[in-house]
């Protein structure tokens, strides 16, 4: 009996010191295969979500050392790298084995204007300013909004949120009604005027009831249209109805 349970035990010592060499060389062919190979170093990188930039850009914003481990990536210093950028209001950076960096933006668009100087400044629907430009492109100009100051990629600091916020809602309810803005005139709050172009106004008053002024607003323009009326001003400031004047 004695005998049996050494030869027994042998055998289970030699079973356990093979399988933990087995165990040591899967480890060591692994790291070979993973750190001392090119298998796992970057050579893609994916860039989807974008509109306004193209790839080579990202990529070069994004600082990815293209061959480099792909595990030594520092993937939250590329989301804030590729972050800055101000048309990007948020990256997502993921590693897709063995060899591809994936990165998936939201970007902002670009939703209207306002002057600043001999410039104008090209914001987003928060109000995070893009760019400056000299030229007044095909967006929404916005007056009546005070500031001093801007910085690229944060939003625009004014004197009056109110009216910011107000004009900012008043871009987007215009492009869901369809309605074609060239101008909004937020100076009065109880007096906001919209130029669908430089001869034919509207008054809406206050920005109460907006989406079923805005509304309103869309079926007037289109008998004024049937009419080849591209003049004049249509008044919702007012309880009731609302009015058409022409102009000289």
């Amino acid at each position: 009996m004695m005998k049996k349970s050494s030869v027994g035990l042998k055998v289970n010592k030699e079973k356990k010191l093979f399988i933990f060499t087995i165990m040591i060389l899967i480890t060591i062919v692994s790291f070979i295969i993973v750190f001392k190979t090119e298998l796992f170093s970057v050579k893609h990188v994916e860039v989807l979500g974008i509109e306004k930039a193209t790839k080579e850009i990202v990529v070069e914003e994004a600082g990815i050392n293209f061959g480099g481990h792909i595990l030594k990536e520092d993937l939250e210093n590329i989301r804030m790298n590729v972050e800055y950028d101000p048309y990007v209001k948020s990256a997502l950076v993921e590693r897709k084995f063995p060899n591809k960096i994936v990165i998936k933006i939201e970007e902002r668009k670009e939703k209207a204007l306002i002057n600043f100087m001999d410039t104008y400044l090209i914001i987003d629907e928060e109000g995070v300013v893009l760019r400056s430009s000299f030229n007044s492109e095909d967006l929404i100009l916005i007056k009546g909004i005070e500031f001093d100051n801007f910085v690229e990629g944060e939003k625009l600091s004014v004197k009056n949120q109110k009216e910011f916020i107000c004009a900012l809602r008043m871009v987007d309810e215009s492009e869901k009604s369809g309605i074609s803005v060239e101008e909004i005139n937020i100076n009065d709050l109880n007096d906001i005027r919209i130029n669908i172009n430089k001869d034919l106004v509207c008054k809406l008053g206050s920005g109460e009831g907006l989406e079923r002024k805005l509304n309103t607003l869309r079926k007037i323009l289109k008998d004024l249209e049937k009419k080849d009326i591209v003049r004049g001003i249509v008044d919702m400031s007012h309880n009731g109805y609302p009015t058409y004047r022409p102009i000289e």
